[in-house]
């Protein structure tokens, strides 16, 4: 037949990107994955939907370590109010704050190397863990967010930008998705000789979202506080440096038609 000798012929491979507005989509069709097989059709679109962040999410995180259950426990609870308390301070609501884990577990000697026979663990103390996640629209308050939480106490944070409406623009980028792969269907049936039918299989792939780039993430240890906020002894400290990037979501929509060969 006409259609299979076209398929003799070699395979097809094409690839094509399109920018709308904010809104990129392209398609990426492999030699195996957008051929002929018998009277089928494949074609694959891919689009991202990009967003300026709505909002910030601080991440917040206290470590005690003490030798007594009850002196880490409370140890903790008296530095992770006092971080509290700051971002409380700032305009912060009891609504906008949640606890994200807390965990107290011993603290034993490592084992040596080679292992004595007679050797046995010796407890050094007991460690609590306790973090936060705080959530604001403020996005441009994120180095004021960073440094709040350094100056009463907290041992580590680190922030992540999203979208108000999330759900909405994930739809948005599958019907992109979508609209991407019927469209360079089409244009492989035209210049193929064939005729699309109807279409025997619809999946999506991997429809997510992502924060952009470096901008969108920022984190810190109190450890390595000098690299964010400077030496202490050496005067005026500069602001830290934070920007929210574009928040990206994005749809694979694989598509599979049935075709005929035209007349």
């Amino acid at each position: 037949m006409k259609l299979a000798r076209s398929v003799n012929q070699g395979k097809l491979k094409a690839a094509a990107t399109v920018a709308v507005l904010a809104v990129t989509a392209s398609l990426t069709i492999a030699e195996d994955e957008s051929s002929f097989d018998g009277h089928t059709l494949a074609a694959q679109g891919k689009a991202t939907v990009s967003v300026p962040a709505e909002t910030i999410r601080i991440y917040v995180n206290v470590k005690s370590r003490k030798d007594s259950v009850q002196e880490a426990i409370q140890d903790n609870a008296e530095r992770m109010r006092a971080v509290l308390d700051g971002f409380l301070a700032e305009g912060i609501t009891e609504e906008q704050w949640e606890t994200q884990g807390f965990r107290l577990e011993p603290l034993h000697s490592e084992e040596p190397y080679p292992i004595p026979p007679d050797w046995e663990p010796k407890l050094l103390g007991y460690q609590v863990e306790n973090s936060l996640l705080i959530t604001s629209e403020a996005i441009d308050s994120a180095a004021t967010y960073i440094e709040l939480a350094a100056e009463n106490g907290a041992d580590s944070v680190w922030i992540s930008f999203d979208v108000k409406d999330r759900e909405k623009h994930r739809e948005e980028a599958i019907a992109k998705a979508a609209t991407k792969a019927r469209h360079d269907a089409e244009v492989l049936a035209r210049a193929t000789g064939v005729r699309l039918l109807r279409a025997q299989s619809i999946d999506l792939d991997n429809a997510s979202d992502r924060s952009g780039g470096v901008r969108a993430r920022a984190s810190f240890s109190t450890t390595t506080s000098y690299s964010l906020f400077g030496d202490p002894g050496e005067g005026d400290v500069p602001s830290t440096l934070i920007k929210a990037g574009n928040v990206d979501l994005w749809a694979t929509v694989t598509i599979i038609y049935e075709v005929e060969e035209l007349p």
